[in-house]
């Protein structure tokens, strides 16, 4: 399975969204929010409407990739 839709599918299930937020009515100056379980933040970066969603996809998999390692850490074998 591609990486960005599991990792995606991972967030999802765990209340993890990432999600871009306008700054501008045409939309072409975002920011991106994460939300988890309902509590959002608003990041400092300003993407354009061409590249905000390489950046959450990237989120995605970096937040994916993290809780992996931790679990790796914590018990020595790789679950989902």
């Amino acid at each position: 399975m591609d990486l960005v839709i599991e990792a995606k599918r991972w967030c999802w299930a765990h209340q993890i969204k990432i999600y871009p937020h306008p700054l501008n009515t045409n939309g072409t100056k975002l920011k991106i929010i994460i939300s988890k379980n309902g509590n959002e933040g608003l990041g400092e970066n300003t993407y354009s409407k061409e590249n905000v969603f390489k950046k959450i996809n990237e989120l995605y998999t970096t937040i994916y990739e993290r809780q992996l390692t931790n679990q790796l850490n914590s018990n020595g074998k790789r679950t989902r």
